[in-house]
């Protein structure tokens, strides 16, 4: 042990539950004004989360990502059978998205995305042996504080006004939902990560102003990690504001010397 500093600490990440109806409107993906499925945003202040309402065209594209993606989870099959489940499955469910009545299944889907914008609970990420092929012990800790519950119980209500609205009622009827089943559980059992972490190796308690591992020469981290405050939005601008940053130290740095 070089320096002892609060490294995997400190881990916070958007949490994200996913809503999906049924529409009886099949949309045209060649003639959707949002190519990508998203539709629209509602920020919900009161509740610190944010709602993305999308469309069915999205899912072509996701759904062999979402598959591949469950199908190589550590446990859902065994090392050597998970990448061939992934690799061949993943193109074969693209290819069935394309068929007629699939894709037109596909295209009536619509959905609202809950996300938590400003979450309190705090994970970690741990090593568990000094082998860097064994995988961290990765606690993310969704949902670990009472006010990170309450905001998600708020905005699962809000989707839940909505789709109830009777404009809305009309055209669409909610087929992953809670149903008659309490929602502090049903927001528990199906909600997940965003895959936005940030803040492990932070600024303050584990880097230097200039990025440089705290007590260590010629060791800077320039990441998500680094962010010593959870961004309300993706990660990605933050990302590159942080990398762009580094280039320019590292820049002066080489100059200087």
């Amino acid at each position: 042990l070089v320096r002892d500093l609060p490294v995997g600490y400190g881990l916070k990440d958007h949490t994200l539950l996913a809503v999906g109806a049924q529409s009886i409107v099949a949309l045209d993906p060649a003639k959707d004004f949002a190519p990508h499925g998203t539709e629209g945003f509602i920020n919900d202040e009161a509740n610190g989360v944010q709602l993305m309402i999308l469309d069915g065209v999205a899912l072509h594209g996701l759904l062999p990502i979402v598959v591949g993606s469950t199908m190589n989870k550590p446990g859902c099959f065994s090392g050597l059978l998970r990448p061939f489940m992934r690799y061949l499955m993943a193109p074969l469910i693209r290819l069935l998205v394309k068929w007629g009545p699939v894709r037109r299944a596909v295209s009536q889907v619509v959905g609202i995305n809950v996300c938590l914008t400003r979450p309190t609970s705090v994970g970690s990420v741990m090593i568990r042996s000094s082998d860097p092929a064994r995988a961290p012990a990765i606690d993310p800790n969704i949902l670990g504080s009472e006010e990170d519950r309450r905001a998600m119980l708020g905005g699962l209500e809000l989707v839940q006004r909505i789709f109830a609205a009777d404009p809305v009622a009309k055209v669409a009827k909610v087929v992953n939902g809670p149903g008659k089943q309490r929602l502090p559980e049903w927001i528990r059992e199906n909600c997940g990560s965003y895959w936005h972490p940030t803040g492990t190796c932070a600024i303050g308690p584990c880097l230097d102003n200039e990025l440089r591992v705290l007590g260590l020469q010629a060791l800077r981290v320039a990441d998500a990690s680094a962010l010593p405050v959870h961004p309300r939005v993706p990660t990605q601008a933050a990302c590159m504001a942080v990398g762009w940053r580094c280039a320019e130290l590292l820049l002066r740095a080489h100059q200087e010397s």
